[in-house]
């Protein structure tokens, strides 16, 4: 696998990892299917911004100053906010938001500064910080694929997936 596609791949798990941590913290409104089938507006961000997004996402959290609201909304502009500390060049909110028909510019507005309240304007997380966050995630990606080749070979499925994949 080449640099680009981990990375890609990397800023997957984080996008995944983050709307889920959202979701079970303030995920009554749309069903789970219905969230993960909006993410592709969030793959347009870096990885670490994505990665700082979620550093702040879990302050938010862990503080209870998390707006209420629909967690695709929520991380996409924990990733906006960090677009703007982390890329100087940042474009305005309107600007931002242009062929993202589910986001308001209102909205954003608003969510932007009840996320700067709540993080006490301390958007930017340390690289050393964002790094661990990375590194952690690959580990979980790593144990978790070994679990479940470990539970399908024990049960005789990885043979069978082999022969499927192989076809």
């Amino acid at each position: 696998m080449g640099e680009t596609e981990s990375m890609g791949g990397m800023k997957n798990l984080m996008i995944h990892s983050g709307i889920f941590e959202l979701y079970l913290h303030a995920g009554r409104g749309n069903g789970l299917s219905e969230v993960l089938s909006r993410l592709g507006s969030l793959h347009r961000f870096d990885l670490i911004e994505v990665a700082n997004a979620r550093l702040c996402a879990k302050i938010l959290i862990r503080k209870n100053r998390m707006p209420a609201g629909d967690v695709v909304e929520l991380f996409w502009v924990c990733c906006l906010l960090s677009k703007k500390f982390w890329n100087d060049t940042a474009q305005k909110n309107a600007e931002e938001i242009q062929g993202e028909n589910s986001l308001l510019l209102d909205r954003v507005n608003v969510l932007e500064r009840q996320m700067l309240a709540g993080l006490d304007y301390s958007v930017g997380r340390p690289l050393r910080e964002i790094e661990r966050e990375i590194h952690a995630e690959a580990s979980i990606d790593k144990r978790y694929r070994q679990a479940v080749k470990e539970c399908l070979h024990g049960r005789g499925w990885v043979r069978r997936l082999q022969e499927v994949e192989g076809s």
